[in-house]
């Protein structure tokens, strides 16, 4: 990773600091985990949120090489080298931080409509993953709530979230977001 990622991994993580704090948000769930940098952040400063991270922790190329389509066959595959690392950070905040190992796209079904203040949706990049996303998660945000995601730089990511949302708006570090 270059210093200049670690710089906007930070503004990322402060920017969704400032909203999970500044709106008492309590429930969130980010999709697209990797390293944990932005999901350990927000543990770690922001007292009352509890986080449900969602990633396969293997890369895209992986399992779609090995046509690994089942939660199951997933958690059976191996998974990235700092996952475990994650698994240890989670048991220090067991009631606050949760990780899932599993697809987006069937990891939605786990949490009721209408619950979580927001999600942060930064897995895969393509237009149709980004667009799947939308749709699985969104209707699990209140109304009020925040839907927001990473890499609105992309061609692919601006299509899909443009196919949802015409009226989103833009914050530092590439994000998008809009209220539902």
């Amino acid at each position: 990773m270059s210093p200049g990622t670690r710089v906007y991994t930070r503004h990322r993580a402060r920017w969704l600091e400032n909203l999970v704090n500044g709106n008492n948000w309590k429930q969130g769930v980010e999709i697209g985990v990797f390293k944990g940098t932005t999901f350990k952040h927000l543990i770690e400063n922001c007292p009352h949120l509890q986080l449900t991270g969602v990633d396969v922790f293997c890369s895209d190329h992986d399992w779609r090489r090995e046509k690994i389509t089942t939660t199951e066959d997933l958690n059976n595959f191996p998974a990235i080298r700092w996952y475990k690392d994650l698994l240890k950070f989670c048991e220090k905040y067991p009631d606050r931080a949760i990780l899932w190992r599993d697809f987006s796209n069937l990891a939605y079904q786990r949490i009721e409509d209408n619950s979580l203040d927001f999600i942060f949706i930064d897995a895969s990049h393509d237009y149709d993953s980004v667009l799947e996303d939308i749709r699985c998660w969104e209707p699990k945000v209140k109304k009020g709530g925040m839907v927001s995601g990473h890499d609105i730089n992309m061609l692919q990511v601006r299509m899909a979230v443009q196919t949802c949302k015409t009226d989103f708006k833009e914050a530092q570090d590439n994000i998008w977001y809009y209220e539902k």
